[in-house]
């Protein structure tokens, strides 16, 4: 099994939008 990181979004955002699904207009919800 692969281990997997996670965060809270206070420390990533969106730099660039590569499908539909990663839009820049709603950015990381908290």
């Amino acid at each position: 099994m692969r281990e997997l990181l996670l965060c809270p979004p206070d420390y990533y955002g969106i730099e660039y939008e590569i499908n539909p699904w990663m839009s820049r207009a709603r950015g990381a919800e908290t």
